[in-house]
């Protein structure tokens, strides 16, 4: 008796993923409308800002809400937008460098996406693992939903701990003594992640 109940429970679970599947649709990142901008900022003050490009994506989603899916950053891309000439090439050398992103060895970061949840109409929470500069951590950030034409608009801003990544430069936690040349280590991503059939 109990080998039976037990094997109805197993086809029940089977029949509601594969439906669940059925359902959800798949939809690919528009790298050529997705926008995604940084900020970092001083302890003691100033900040800086600027933008990086989405290499591709995929996402699984359902009723708006995303099921799974994984959105690749293409590290090589970072630039400052609030510096010019000497400053803003040898800021964006530096980040790409050992003490911060390291993109030589680690050209992509990711977004694994392990599911989301409604928090209102028009609103999500995303949940996920993000990986950069080899280090994986957990996630969770809000993002509005939108309809625009046939694809759907996701945005929203998360922000990071760097010092989890292993992006020591200027970081308190690493390094005493730094005064005024102390970096947060918290910085945000603000992101528009349109999504097409």
């Amino acid at each position: 008796m109990k080998k039976l109940v037990f094997s109805i429970i197993m086809q029940l679970v089977i029949v509601f993923m594969f439906s669940t599947v059925l359902s959800a649709q798949d939809y690919n990142v528009n790298t050529d409308k997705t926008v995604v901008n940084w900020e970092g900022s001083k302890v003691v003050a100033g900040s800086h800002e600027g933008s990086i490009q989405v290499k591709s994506g995929n996402l699984l989603l359902k009723e708006g809400l995303i099921v799974s899916g994984k959105v690749l950053i293409d590290m090589t891309t970072i630039i400052d937008t609030d510096l010019e000439g000497a400053m803003k090439e040898k800021l964006e050398g530096h980040l790409k460098s050992d003490d911060f992103f390291g993109v030589g060895k680690f050209p992509e970061a990711s977004l694994e996406v392990k599911d989301s949840e409604r928090i209102d109409a028009n609103k999500i929470r995303v949940n996920g693992m993000l990986t950069i500069k080899g280090h994986t951590n957990p996630v969770s950030f809000e993002s509005s939903v939108d309809k625009v034409d046939d694809a759907i608009l996701f945005e929203g801003s998360m922000e990071i701990d760097r010092s989890l990544y292993d992006v020591r430069f200027g970081s308190g936690k690493f390094f005493d003594n730094l005064g005024d040349k102390a970096i947060n280590d918290i910085f945000t991503l603000q992101f528009e992640l349109l999504l097409e059939k």
